[in-house]
């Protein structure tokens, strides 16, 4: 499976849901939906470039949602399996909770 790039090269988040399997529960949409990721978005976007946001959405057949790598990796650690094995090293952390001022 291909994950497009966009021409800043930020990754197409839809094609790597699609390549971990393509669960609902863990569909780009509900990450975006969760306080922490509009925190990590936000101080991300503050130290970004205008051209480079974290985060840009396409419409249309070639479209998807491309975002920056820090962004791939928390979305990756969101995701149930990885979760769970996280939880197994320290069961209280939540391992989407990001801090803002948190370096990836």
């Amino acid at each position: 499976m291909t994950v497009r790039q966009d021409d800043v090269g930020r990754y197409n988040l839809n094609d790597l849901h699609k390549a971990a399997g393509g669960r609902k529960a863990d569909q780009p949409a509900d990450f975006f939906k969760r306080d922490e990721a509009k925190a990590l978005v936000s101080e991300l976007a503050k130290s970004a470039k205008a051209q480079n946001y974290p985060v840009n959405a396409k419409r249309g057949r070639y479209g998807g949602t491309f975002v920056v790598k820090e962004l791939v990796y928390v979305y990756a650690l969101c995701g149930s399996l990885r979760a769970s094995i996280l939880h197994l090293g320290n069961p209280t952390a939540s391992p989407c909770s990001v801090a803002p001022e948190s370096t990836l």
